[in-house]
């Protein structure tokens, strides 16, 4: 669901939401201010930049959206290995589910959430956003709680049950460490907040709603 709303992205991206181009249809001249007028940051980064804020800022959007997609692949493709490992009939099969949960989170999940967080908060400076709006302070709220939830909780919960794996295919049999780790519910309810997140800022970053 949360990919639905990326063409929204896209066309802010290429429409220059944010960005006056006197020569692009879609875009109007900002108002002068006057002197009783109050201060926008933004209106005034659109006033002042030229074509080099404007790729900038393109750019800067670009990769934030590459970054987003790149996060989204592992979040969204864990819950279907995660149903997967619980329907696995052998130990083999448990192993090489651990080990590709693990791979998602070190290749996609982790690397995206600090790029795409990393461009993200570039784009409040170029973009001429800052730090005043309210969906930028929630974004960044829940930004902060998903780095903490991904490599203080999921990352080392998943390294501790590749471990428990791995020992268990050495030992021939499934071992009661890595059967406790498997039942523990906690683990995938937690691992789903990614997802969610992922919707929210999702929206929050499109809608632009306070």
């Amino acid at each position: 669901m949360a990919l639905l709303l990326v063409p929204a992205s896209l066309l802010d991206l290429f429409r220059g939401d944010g960005i006056y181009c006197s020569q692009h249809p879609w875009h109007r001249p900002p108002p002068a201010r006057g002197k009783g007028d109050r201060f926008d940051p933004r209106a005034e980064w659109r006033r002042g930049s030229g074509k080099k804020g404007r790729e900038e800022t393109m750019w800067m959007k670009l990769f934030h959206i590459l970054f987003v997609l790149w996060f989204a692949g592992g979040v969204l493709a864990a819950p279907i290995v995660r149903v997967r490992l619980k329907r696995a009939e052998g130990l083999r099969e448990r192993v090489f589910a651990l080990q590709l949960l693990d791979r998602l989170q070190k290749l996609l999940v982790l690397p995206g959430l600090l790029l795409a967080g990393l461009f993200g908060f570039g784009l409040l400076h170029t973009g001429g956003y800052g730090f005043r709006h309210g969906w930028v302070h929630l974004s960044i709220a829940i930004y902060l709680l998903l780095l903490l939830l991904n490599f203080a909780y999921i990352t080392p919960q998943l390294r501790k049950r590749v471990m428990a794996a791995e020992a268990s295919k050495e030992a021939g049999e499934e071992t009661e460490a890595l059967r406790a780790l498997l039942d523990d519910k906690k683990f995938g309810m937690l691992a789903d907040i990614n997802a969610i997140a992922l919707l929210l800022l999702s929206l929050l970053m499109t809608l632009k709603p306070f």
